[in-house]
């Protein structure tokens, strides 16, 4: 078996179907193994994987600080849901200082590969002035962006027109097209 032979990919995928029971009999504690002897190897997924167990306190303790160590490991090799997991983990103070221009930061390079999630995160917080400069035209793009997935982030982009310019809206929508150019991580 791949997995027993060492491959990070084979052990993740192996951690994966006994967290889902797929195969084998459920089993957290046997999926956190794989996933760690994945993680260990610089797998992101299983990296990401890994923390979510601890915060959840699946197959080991509740641990907010081994969460975010092993959500950052995944962040930082460019793991869209682990920036995502980490921006709450900063937005939320958990396992760490609440800091909310952190939490703008992951999300914004989550919302860089297109995670509607994040692109809504970094709109509300654009729109909130919330560890970033307020700024309704870029609130207003991230929102456009994450509503083609979350219709929330539509209503949510009407609401805010209603208080917008004519030119702001124009301006908003322009640079809807060209979003990468208006990231967090870019400005």
């Amino acid at each position: 078996m791949e997995a027993e032979k060492g491959t990070a990919a084979a052990q993740c995928q192996l951690g994966s179907l006994y967290y889902k029971g797929e195969g084998v009999p459920r089993n957290v504690s046997e999926a956190l193994k794989w996933w760690r002897a994945a993680a260990e190897k610089g797998n992101a997924i299983a990296m990401n994987n890994v923390g979510e167990m601890y915060y959840k306190g699946e197959g080991a303790p509740r641990d907010m600080s081994e969460a975010a160590k092993w959500y950052r490991a995944a962040a930082d090799l460019g793991l869209a849901g682990a920036q995502s997991n980490l921006g709450w983990m900063y937005y939320k103070g958990e396992g760490m200082p609440s800091d909310a221009a952190q939490a703008v930061k992951w999300w914004g390079k989550a919302a860089e590969q297109g995670d509607a999630d994040a692109l809504n995160n970094v709109g509300e917080m654009y729109e909130k002035g919330e560890g970033v400069t307020k700024d309704v035209t870029l609130a207003y793009i991230y929102f456009s962006l994450a509503s083609a997935t979350i219709p929330e982030s539509a209503k949510a982009r009407d609401e805010l027109a209603k208080s917008m310019t004519p030119v702001q809206i124009a301006e908003a929508q322009l640079l809807t097209r060209e979003w990468k150019t208006v990231t967090p991580s870019n400005q």
